[in-house]
């Protein structure tokens, strides 16, 4: 059975959506012009570039909740955590309004800001593409308190008037002075949090 059969179906599930094709994200719309379920997939930093036209949203290379989601870079001194509105939508494609954030290290949620979706630190997000730790490290050291950088979709480290603090899908869980060696709290200090550390590169005590 196709998932989109109807037009109507596209309209109410996938126009004006992210999604995902042949492992790249596109900004996705209803095909103008006709009444076949059919869509266009364009550049998701700019809408007026059309790259597919006339798309079967039936592809089964058309992926429309393949994503990662978690913590992506902002601006350059600001990382933001992303969380999935709880609550059922029709829509199948990502969606601004399915989406809130937060600050790193802030329980308080928030709306996306409009033009976040073009935003480059999200799109390489939603693949999972991150800059080497190393790079994240460096960077805040030349910045100030309270900037904050993407590790993974999982981890972000904030810097701080007393040197670096490690986060967890925004739980503190560890500090350092100098962001060679981490200090990690008791309840995380096991080698679960050890095994998934070191595949980004970053040694704990």
């Amino acid at each position: 059975m196709e998932r989109f059969p109807t037009r109507h179906d596209v309209d109410l599930r996938l126009a004006g959506t992210l999604v995902k094709w042949k492992g790249s994200i596109y900004y996705c719309n209803c095909t103008p012009g006709t009444d076949e379920p059919r869509v266009n997939l364009y550049d998701p930093t700019n809408y007026n570039n059309t790259v597919v036209e006339g798309l079967n949203p039936n592809d089964p290379e058309l992926n429309v909740n393949d994503y990662t989601i978690g913590y992506f870079q902002y601006n350059l001194d600001r990382a933001l955590f992303l969380s999935r509105v709880p609550l059922r939508q029709q829509k199948q494609g990502l969606y601004r309004s399915a989406l809130y954030y937060t600050s790193v290290g802030s329980s308080k949620r928030d709306n996306l800001p409009q033009g976040v979706f073009q935003n480059k630190g999200f799109l390489s997000m939603l693949i999972g593409v991150y800059e080497p730790v190393s790079k994240s490290i460096e960077v805040l050291k030349k910045r100030g308190a309270e900037a904050s950088r993407a590790l993974s979709e999982d981890f972000a480290v904030e810097r701080t008037t007393k040197g670096f603090d490690l986060y967890y899908r925004n739980t503190l869980i560890g500090d350092s002075e100098d962001a060679s060696i981490w200090r990690l709290a008791p309840d995380y200090n096991h080698s679960i949090f050890a095994q998934k550390l070191a595949k980004l590169n970053v040694m704990v005590v």
